[in-house]
């Protein structure tokens, strides 16, 4: 039994207000794919979030509920050493960058779901972090934190349909998929090179949508105008610098034509939860 004070626990694992999207800051590790869809689970179902996580006062240990490739549920505990593990390796919390222990549960969620995946218990998680920060899919994100994959939805092109009914019309899926809380990530692709002949010749530069190319953002909203739908996203870096498209910020969010992100071939697809 441990018997020194624990630096995490029950009591700094959440803000005020539970989970929030805006909780999660991405430095260091390469799994955008994961922190984003904690961040949109996060907005509208914090209680699964708290769901997913048991503190263990006698031990010290987070005990987090993580759905494996394979859809089955695993049980992953988390030590006090492995949440400051996580914080040196500048992971998803704010932690290393308030110098705080507060706000703890994205350090805890991370922890976890590179333990889920490491295979060398003896170097600590290292294999475990490079399995996640390599890149991933944002179905597997879905599925390791809600137990399905969820929905993808894209553009299509319908023959019956003009290019801006068939846009209005994904637009409309991605609203009534809001509308009904469920938490829905973005998947952003590098835009394709729809310059013209006389164009390339003149070096006109390739359009472009403002988002980082092969990233995922929490969708936080889609709001319809004259000028068509706007999504508003929340990049999980906790803001939108050096993305070097025109719309750079310090704020992590960051408002995209749905037009623009078709045209220019910026929209990967959409990811959205099953409940």
């Amino acid at each position: 039994m441990a018997t020194n004070p624990a630096r995490f626990t029950d009591k700094n694992l959440y803000g005020p207000q539970g989970p929030r999207a805006q909780d999660i800051k991405q430095d260091a590790l390469g799994d955008c794919y994961f922190v984003a869809t904690l961040s949109a689970v996060a907005l509208y179902h914090p209680r699964l979030i708290k769901g997913l996580i048991t503190y263990d006062a006698p031990s010290q240990r987070f005990i987090v509920g993580l759905y494996n490739l394979s859809g089955k549920r695993k049980y992953v505990h988390v030590t006090q050493a492995e949440i400051a593990d996580n914080i040196a390796r500048q992971g998803g919390s704010w932690m290393d960058n308030t110098g705080t222990n507060q706000i703890a549960w994205p350090a805890v969620m991370e922890t976890a779901y590179a333990k889920l995946y490491d295979t060398n218990p003896s170097d600590g998680l290292a294999s475990g972090y490079v399995k996640i920060s390599n890149g991933g899919w944002p179905k597997d994100a879905m599925l390791a934190i809600t137990g399905s994959v969820g929905s993808e939805i894209k553009f299509q092109q319908y023959p019956t349909l003009s290019r801006a009914k068939s846009i209005n019309l994904l637009g409309a899926r991605v609203a009534r998929a809001l509308k009904r809380h469920h938490a829905i990530t973005l998947w952003s692709v590098p835009e394709k090179d729809g310059r013209s002949l006389a164009q390339k010749l003149t070096n006109a530069p390739i359009a472009r949508d403002g988002l980082v190319n092969n990233h995922v953002y929490a969708v936080i909203s889609i709001t319809q105008s004259h000028g068509g739908w706007t999504v508003k996203l929340r990049n999980p870096w906790g803001n939108n610098l050096n993305v070097n498209e025109g719309k750079d910020g310090a704020s992590a969010y960051i408002s995209v034509s749905l037009d623009t992100l078709v045209n220019t071939g910026g929209l990967q697809s959409f990811r959205v939860s099953a409940y």
